[in-house]
């Protein structure tokens, strides 16, 4: 790592090095490349104007008509200590914001005018919407914060401004160690239409102290205009209580914001005590049904994670600790007799050739659909020993694999985890066993009839049901207790359905 950090040290002086060697006419050079970016409304403006709107962006332009379009961030080291404090972990940016932050980080070091430009303009975007939270005395509103950043002489100087524990508030969000029942009382959002970016009035004025209290809007005062800095605090609450992160606060997020502060408390405490305990080790994959997520640890990192769908209330996951120790490649669906008998017979009686168009065939133990592009199981399905009624497997192609995962309601199976991308859980898998090489992987995911392999290496699986729990970073997240296991968890498999994966 030391070496990692020493090349990219000295990467920055070269590029240093070459800019002061260059003179004006790198200054001129950059100056050039950001009339040309805003002119065009090229990458990054698109970026930006899809995170913070196109009045942000308004702002943005009159920021460098004002400076004559000179960059702001690219002499010495002040792109790079913005970058850095954006990165810190007491500095909470919101999901639409991440993609810019990074962004700005790959182009900083670049030696090319249009590129390294690009982080100017990516970094003075992410300041205004974050100046607030980086300096609690900087002026509200992105607006006025890149109106004071337009006539800075030292914009470092802007990041240096020492923080009075008697003007920050402090997050009101516990740790695993906290102790939940004194998370403070937050009011709650009255009725009404949906608040979103440009309102104002007492509404906006709730939603503001609510997220000043719940530690996502760091501010001292509550406003009562939504403005840029409330937005990307709702994206951040959005986003740890497991809502699409859009900044709209309607009917399902009032509604997150609305359960009390001492309930959220009570399924904090609750949860803390559920996991308490557990040492998984370094390698494991674990499924947390509420929040419909899973997530593959290997070596101590993560590998993979994503979204998955899970069962339904009325046929609700069970929790399991086990061992996932065969992959079925390319698996057959044993399609449920009801089903079958509800929807897929009328269609073929309504048409002779449904089920030869959709590789259904009849058996005599009922309906089974053959492994291809429509498969529900699609290209593999992770097996658990000792198990032979739950499994993880894929998801067919088809244009709603991605509305299907994105939907904040993920609980729709019939008790099985099904996985927008499965390859990216079996690819890791295998490569545990060195005959199984990344050409043979790739060639048995992409054709081949069905296959069960034996793994040269088990993993251990966890399903648990966490409606709550402190992320790795201090952040709180809660989960809606979709299957009401919250007052007791029911004991042994709850789940009733008999073979609900079609095996």
């Amino acid at each position: 790592m030391r070496a990692i950090r020493e090349r990219g040290w000295k990467l920055r002086a070269a590029v240093v090095l070459l800019l002061v060697l260059a003179g004006p006419a790198a200054a001129q050079d950059e100056a050039s490349a950001i009339h040309d970016i805003l002119e065009a409304g090229a990458p990054p403006i698109t970026d930006i104007d899809a995170a913070l709107g196109p009045e942000a962006l308004a702002d943005l332009r009159q920021v460098y008509v004002a400076r004559e379009n000179r960059p702001l961030w690219l002499a010495g080291d002040a792109g790079r200590a913005l970058l850095d404090r954006l990165s810190q972990a007491d500095v909470t940016i919101g999901p639409k914001l991440k993609p810019l932050l990074a962004e700005a980080g790959r182009r900083i070091d670049a030696t090319d005018a249009p590129t390294r430009v690009g982080a100017d303009l990516l970094l003075t975007a992410l300041y205004g919407a974050t100046a607030q939270v980086l300096r609690p005395k900087a002026p509200a509103g992105f607006a006025a914060a890149l109106a004071e950043l337009a006539h800075a002489t030292d914009v470092t100087a802007l990041l240096r401004e020492p923080e009075s524990p008697a003007t920050v508030p402090k997050p009101s969000q516990p740790s695993p160690v906290a102790e939940p029942e004194k998370i403070e009382a937050w009011p709650a959002i009255p009725e009404g239409p949906k608040l979103q970016l440009g309102d104002s009035g007492p509404r906006v004025a709730a939603l503001s102290r609510h997220l000043i209290v719940s530690g996502d809007l760091q501010a001292t005062e509550p406003g009562d205009t939504f403005d840029l800095p409330l937005k990307t605090a709702l994206e951040r609450f959005q986003a740890r209580h497991g809502l699409p992160a859009d900044g709209v606060a309607g009917a399902m997020t009032i509604a997150a914001l609305n359960v009390p502060a001492a309930r959220r408390a009570s399924s904090l405490a609750l949860n803390m005590k559920r996991s308490a305990g557990r040492a998984w080790g370094d390698r494991y994959l674990v499924v947390n049904i509420a929040a419909a997520s899973y997530r593959l640890v290997d070596g101590g990192r993560t590998v993979a994670e994503g979204p998955a769908i899970l069962g339904a209330p009325a046929m609700p996951t069970p929790p399991l600790d086990g061992v996932i120790d065969r992959i079925e490649l390319h698996p057959s669906y044993r399609i449920p007799q009801s089903m079958a008998d509800r929807e897929l017979r009328p269609r073929q009686e309504e048409d002779a050739l449904y089920f030869i168009e959709h590789g259904i065939r009849v058996t005599d133990e009922g309906l089974l659909q053959v492994p291809g592009a429509g498969n529900p199981l699609g290209v593999a399905k992770l097996l658990i020993a000792g198990n032979d009624r739950i499994a993880l497997h894929g998801w067919p192609n088809g244009v709603w694999t991605e509305a299907a995962f994105d939907s904040p309601d993920r609980h729709t199976s019939r008790g099985c985890i099904a996985l927008p991308n499965v390859a990216a859980l079996v690819k890791p898998l295998l490569a545990a066993d060195p005959a199984w090489t990344e050409g043979r992987i790739d060639s048995a995911l992409a054709v081949g009839g069905t296959e069960t392999v034996t793994l040269a290496r088990p993993i251990p699986l966890h399903i648990v049901y966490d409606t709550a729990w402190v992320d790795e970073d201090g952040t709180v997240e809660f989960r809606d207790d979709v299957y009401g296991w919250d007052q007791a968890m029911p004991p042994g498999d709850p789940n009733p359905v008999a073979d609900p994966c079609g095996s």
